[in-house]
């Protein structure tokens, strides 16, 4: 395997791998080159980031990462956990399960007026793709549009700027007070609790 994903580690997870020695299997699967990169998704708090990245050496971790859970969900701190400890971030859901791909006419007339070529959902790739520690950018798509927009923008990759930055905290600010549930839309919990 050239990447090796421990999936969705949590607390109950980890205590898994700690009390069977998972970790230890890992490792030694990579010592003896069937594993090149060994790394980890991750859905829980920052304290148990910290304690899962000292259980082992780790290549790589993959976040849930996005300009909505860099603020509302604390994603900036878990990014950091990965910044101060030289892991690269392999970022999930930066559309956040196609929610930030269309906001409210307000938000979206923001984005456009800073870009009206750009699609909504491109702000929300480019904002986890400025990010230096961000190695890969996985996005979901279901249509080729979505293909070739994705494509577009991280072909020809820019940087956000600071004033696009400070627009992407402005339409963050109104969807938290719009919305203070962090559903993603990806519809796993339905019917809804």
């Amino acid at each position: 395997f050239d990447f090796y994903l421990m999936h969705a580690m949590n607390l109950e997870r980890h205590e898994k791998f700690l009390k069977n020695g998972i970790y230890d299997i890992a490792r030694q699967l990579k010592a003896e080159g069937k594993v090149r990169h060994l790394g980890f998704s991750f859905h829980d708090t920052e304290p148990l980031l910290k304690e899962v990245v000292a259980a082992n050496k780790w290549d790589f971790v993959q976040l849930q990462l996005n300009y909505l859970d860099w603020k509302a969900m604390h994603a900036d701190r878990l990014y950091q956990v990965l910044v101060d400890n030289n892991l690269p971030c392999m970022v999930m859901e930066p559309v956040r399960g196609g929610y930030l791909a269309n906001l409210n006419d307000e938000c979206n007339a923001k984005l456009k007026a800073l870009d009206p070529d750009a699609s909504i959902a491109s702000w929300a790739v480019r904002f986890v793709a400025s990010l230096p520690n961000v190695a890969v950018v996985l996005s979901g798509m279901t249509l080729e549009e979505q293909l070739l927009d994705n494509v577009n923008h991280l072909g020809n990759f820019k940087p956000l700027t600071e004033a696009e930055l400070a627009v992407i905290s402005e339409v963050t600010d109104e969807i938290c007070k719009l919305n203070d549930i962090p559903c993603t839309g990806c519809r796993y919990c339905m019917d809804c609790p």
